[in-house]
């Protein structure tokens, strides 16, 4: 069973989608840009490893990539932002932002 995202990963469902909303593509033009602006202007240090580490859970919560897919753009992601869109996979894509809050929290 696919969990619901605002119970087991609240820092994604609540912090997250503040950039990631309908309106992202009028306000960024990549998701890369998305999640800078996110690291940048509204996510402090404590939210980017909440964030980070629902991520990891999420990951290993969803070792089946169908389930992954449908749970990234059914339920987190329903405004229309599809990692397929920009050339990742589901998987791909949440490891990219994995490795993203890692560069940036040991450089902080």
């Amino acid at each position: 069973m696919i969990p619901s995202s605002d119970e087991a990963y609240p820092a994604l469902f609540g912090q997250f989608r503040v950039v990631f909303n309908e309106d992202w593509p009028l306000d960024w033009d990549t998701p890369d840009a998305a999640l800078r602006a996110g690291a940048d202007l509204f996510w402090p240090q404590d939210v980017q490893r909440r964030i980070l580490a629902e991520v990891r859970a999420l990951l290993t919560d969803f070792g089946d990539d169908a389930d992954l897919d449908e749970f990234t753009t059914r339920d987190f992601y329903p405004f229309g932002f599809d990692p397929a869109d920009y050339g990742y996979s589901s998987r791909e894509w949440w490891q990219r932002v994995v490795d993203f809050l890692n560069v940036r929290l040991t450089s902080e």
